[in-house]
C-alpha cells in the first residue's frame, strides 16, 4: 500500500529514487558526521582531518564499487530487449548521469535508422569502446585502456537504460570526440530500427556527481551542435551509401541547471541510401518540410 501510494506521487516518487540512488553517498555523509560530532565531543585531535579521511576513503571505495562491481546490475541485455514501434518526433531527446532528476541533461542529437551504426563508425574511423555496464572490465583492463587512450566510457541513461554501443574518435585521455548509441525501437514510418546517439566532445576533467556517488570525468563541451556538424560532414564526404541530414527533431535548449549543452534542436538523422523525408507518408512529408520554410 505504501509502496503504491509513493508511486502515485510525483515529488515522494522523486525522493524516493533520490534515496534509493544515493544511499550509500548519504549513509557515508552521516557516518562522517557523526564522527566529526563525536570527536568534537570528546575533543579529539585532528577530528577534522579523521571525519574528512573517512569520508574520502568511503568515497574511494564507492567509486571502485559503483564502477567494477554494481554497474551492470540492472542492465537489460540488448538481445532480450523487446522493440517497440516508436515516432522520431516523440522521442526523448535527452540522457542523464543517473536515475534522479538532479542530474543535468545531455543531449541525444543523432539517430541512425538501420540494423547497427557499428559499421558506419568503423569505416568513419571511429573506435568502439567498452562501457563499465556493458564490458566486463576489471581495474587491470582498465589501467590497460588508459594506456591505450580509449579509456571505457561512463553510462548515461536512457529511458533508465545505459548505452548499448559507444564509440570514440582517436584522441587523448581528457580530449576525444565520443558518441554513445542506444537502440530505440522500430521506426513507425520506414519500419528499421532506431538508434539515438548522442555524442559530444570531452573537454578536460571535472569532479562531479553520477550516478549517486561523486566521482572524477570528462568534462563535456555543451556546444554539441559543432559534433554533429561534423559528423554529417564525415558521412557526406565518405561515399553515396548514407544519406544524412539535420531534422527538428528536438528543442532549441539554452545550457542551464537542467541542461548542460546548448543546441538548435537540429536532430542528424543517417540512414542508408534513401533519405529520411523521402520514406515518410505525405502528410508527415509536408510537416517535415515546412520546418525548413519557417523564417
Amino acid at each position: 500500500m505504501l509502496a503504491a501510494g509513493v508511486d502515485n506521487v510525483p515529488m515522494l516518487n522523486e525522493a524516493a529514487t533520490f534515496v534509493s540512488e544515493h544511499k550509500y553517498s548519504l549513509g557515508l555523509s552521516l557516518v562522517s558526521l557523526a564522527l566529526l560530532y563525536f570527536g568534537i565531543k570528546k575533543q579529539w585531535r585532528y577530528s577534522w582531518l579523521k571525519a574528512s579521511s573517512l569520508f574520502l576513503g568511503g568515497m574511494l571505495a564507492l567509486n571502485y564499487s559503483h564502477f567494477f562491481w554494481w554497474s551492470d546490475n540492472e542492465v537489460v541485455p540488448l538481445a532480450h530487449a523487446v522493440p517497440t514501434e516508436v515516432t522520431l518526433s516523440e522521442l526523448d531527446y535527452r540522457v542523464y548521469a543517473g536515475q534522479s532528476t538532479v542530474y543535468s541533461a545531455q543531449a541525444v542529437n543523432v539517430v541512425y535508422l538501420g540494423e547497427s551504426p557499428a559499421e558506419l563508425m568503423g569505416e568513419l574511423g571511429w573506435i568502439e569502446n567498452k562501457t563499465f555496464s556493458r564490458s566486463d572490465i576489471e581495474l587491470s583492463d582498465y589501467v590497460q585502456l588508459l594506456q591505450q587512450s580509449t579509456p571505457p566510457v561512463s553510462d548515461l541513461l536512457w529511458n533508465g537504460q545505459p548505452q548499448h554501443l559507444a564509440f570514440q574518435l582517436p584522441g587523448t585521455l581528457t580530449h576525444r570526440s565520443h558518441i554513445r548509441w542506444w537502440q530505440a525501437g522500430i521506426d513507425s514510418q520506414t519500419q528499421q530500427t532506431v538508434w539515438i546517439g548522442a555524442l559530444s566532445y570531452d573537454d578536460g576533467l571535472t569532479l562531479t556527481p553520477y550516478g549517486g556517488i561523486v566521482t572524477l570525468l570528462h568534462s563535456v563541451s555543451p556546444n554539441v551542435d559543432v559534433e554533429r556538424e561534423q559528423l554529417k560532414n564525415d558521412v557526406f564526404r565518405l561515399n553515396d551509401r548514407w544519406n544524412a541530414e539535420n531534422v527538428q527533431l528536438a528543442s532549441a535548449t539554452t545550457s542551464n541547471r537542467q541542461h548542460d549543452y546548448f543546441t538548435d534542436g537540429l536532430v542528424l538523422v543517417v540512414s542508408e541510401q534513401a533519405s529520411y523525408a523521402n520514406e515518410l507518408q505525405p502528410y508527415e512529408n509536408i510537416a517535415f518540410i515546412s520546418t525548413y520554410l519557417k523564417p
